[in-house]
C-alpha cells in the first residue's frame, strides 16, 4: 500500500508519522527479508531564559527536528538542530549531529533518502541564509567501492560539496540545500493514521465476511 501524497517532500506540520515497507524485492534486488518501519518526526523548541514563558523576553536557542524510526531490529535517531548563539546573536544548522548511518539491513533501500527528505523540508522552513554545520565523511566507507560511490551520491545529493582530496565539505546554506533524489529503490510510505484506517477497514471486513459464512455454514448443517 504505497500512497506517493505522505511521502512528498515539503514539510507539514500536520504530517509526523509514517508506517514504511520495504520489500524484499526492490529495484530488481533481492533482500534477506521485507521490514516494517514506523517513522515519527518531532519538533521541540529550547528557549532561554527557560521556565519564564510570558512573563518575560525569551530568546530562541535551539529548534531540534528528530525523525525516530522503530521497527523489529532496533530504533534509529536523525537529529537535526538550528542552534543560535545568544552572544552573537548568530545561528547555524547542523543537519547531520556528526553522522548519518542505518543499519546494514536497511541500507541501500531508498530509506536514507527519505529520512534526510524529511529533514531537508524542515529545514527549509528555517532563515534561507542560515549557514549549515560542515560535515566530515568517515574513510571506512571507502573501502568497498559501491558503498563509496553510495555515500558520494547521497552528500552531493543534498547539495554538499568537496574540495579535491578533502573528506570536510564546503560553506552551505540553506538555501542551497537540495532534496536528495535517492537511488532506484523506493520504500513504500503511508501515514501512519492512514494505514491503521486502512487495517481497521480491512480487518472489520474480514470478519463480517468471516461471520457472513460461518452462519450460511450453519444453516446448511442444520437443514
Amino acid at each position: 500500500m504505497t500512497e506517493h501524497l505522505s511521502a512528498t517532500t515539503r514539510y507539514r506540520e500536520d504530517e509526523n508519522a509514517w508506517l514504511i515497507t520495504l520489500p524484499k524485492q526492490q529495484d530488481g534486488a533481492c533482500y534477506p527479508r521485507p521490514l516494517t518501519l514506523v517513522a515519527i518526526r518531532t519538533i521541540s523548541d529550547e528557549y532561554f531564559p527557560e521556565g519564564i514563558e510570558n512573563r518575560g523576553p525569551r530568546h530562541l536557542k535551539s529548534r531540534v527536528c528528530e525523525l525516530k524510526l522503530f521497527w523489529r531490529g532496533g530504533t534509529l535517531s536523525f537529529p537535526a538542530s538550528f542552534n543560535v548563539s545568544l552572544y552573537t546573536n548568530t545561528a547555524e544548522l547542523d543537519l547531520t549531529n556528526g553522522y548519518v548511518m542505518l543499519e546494514e539491513e536497511l541500507q541501500g533501500r531508498g530509506l536514507g533518502s527519505w529520512c534526510m527528505q524529511q529533514l531537508v523540508s524542515w529545514a527549509k522552513t528555517l532563515p534561507p541564509d542560515t549557514p549549515v554545520k560542515t560535515i566530515r565523511t568517515n574513510p571506512g566507507d571507502e573501502v568497498d567501492a559501491v558503498n563509496h560511490a553510495r555515500r558520494d551520491r547521497f552528500w552531493h545529493g543534498m547539495g554538499f560539496r568537496f574540495p579535491p582530496g578533502s573528506r570536510t565539505s564546503l560553506p552551505l546554506t540553506v538555501n542551497e540545500l537540495k532534496l536528495p533524489a535517492g537511488s532506484r529503490a523506493k520504500p513504500d510510505v503511508v501515514l501512519l493514521h492512514r494505514a491503521c484506517f486502512h487495517l481497521l477497514r480491512t480487518t472489520t471486513g474480514t470478519g463480517w465476511i468471516l461471520r457472513r459464512n460461518h452462519v450460511r455454514l450453519r444453516a446448511k448443517v442444520m437443514r
